[in-house]
């Protein structure tokens, strides 16, 4: 699934512009970042599932933008 495909999934769940839901993805990516680079691998599906309410099978799309 690409960038926008989850963009758009996030704001109709949520029921949020998809510019509230790219900063959401964005928050969540910097999230992600810091916490691999502190050496919390462990954190990265909570951290997705918090700020997105997604599965793991979507990390790779949030992280490769």
């Amino acid at each position: 699934m690409n960038l926008k495909k989850i963009e758009k999934l996030i704001a109709n769940r949520d029921g949020i512009s998809r510019n509230e839901a790219r900063a959401i993805i964005d928050e969540c990516r910097e999230e992600i970042e810091l916490a691999i680079s502190m050496g919390h691998i462990d954190k990265v599906d909570e951290i997705l599932a918090d700020y997105l309410g997604l599965e793991p099978d979507y990390l790779q799309d949030i992280i490769n933008i």
